[in-house]
């Protein structure tokens, strides 16, 4: 057997296990047992809670649970800054998931969250800011990607 259909297969054993358990309507790649999605388009942050169900079902915009996680999101959406699911819409200062998940891990820059200008939305910067994908609170009505993340099937 040539080396080149081995190799063709491994490729696609590989990207079958990155898909596997996730939605193949738009490119979800699959992470410790969840789906990930990020938009190509800028939405608001409410307009970005909203769309996320729509790509998959039981998807919402996205909580993030360790720094584990954290790195693997920069690393693999590396195009722009991004919403994700933290905010303090409810009450000034006491950021929630809008998932309902705990809040057991955040990675704010340093001095944030700050509230300049009523920031109540959560963004993780793009991969090469100099912040290395640090946190930081902003305008909700500001149009940025967005992620979404789901539960994976098995």
């Amino acid at each position: 057997m040539s080396p080149l259909p081995s190799l063709l297969l491994t490729v696609l054993l590989s990207a079958g296990t990155a898909r596997a358990g996730c939605p193949t309507n738009v490119d979800w790649v699959e992470f410790e047992g969840f789906c990930y999605w990020c938009s190509t388009y800028p939405a608001t942050w409410s307009a970005a809670v909203t769309a996320c169900p729509t790509v998959g079902d039981g998807s919402q915009i996205a909580s993030i649970h360790s720094l584990v996680e954290n790195s693997f999101v920069m690393e693999t959406y590396n195009y722009g800054e991004t919403w994700i699911g933290l905010n303090d819409l409810g009450a000034e200062g006491q950021f929630t998931w809008s998932d309902g998940a705990d809040l057991d891990f955040t990675n704010w820059q340093p001095g944030q969250p700050d509230n300049l200008d009523n920031e109540d939305c959560v963004w993780m910067p793009h991969p090469k800011d100099p912040s290395g994908g640090r946190w930081d609170d902003y305008d909700c009505d500001r149009s940025l990607f967005f992620l979404c993340k789901m539960p994976a099937t098995s």
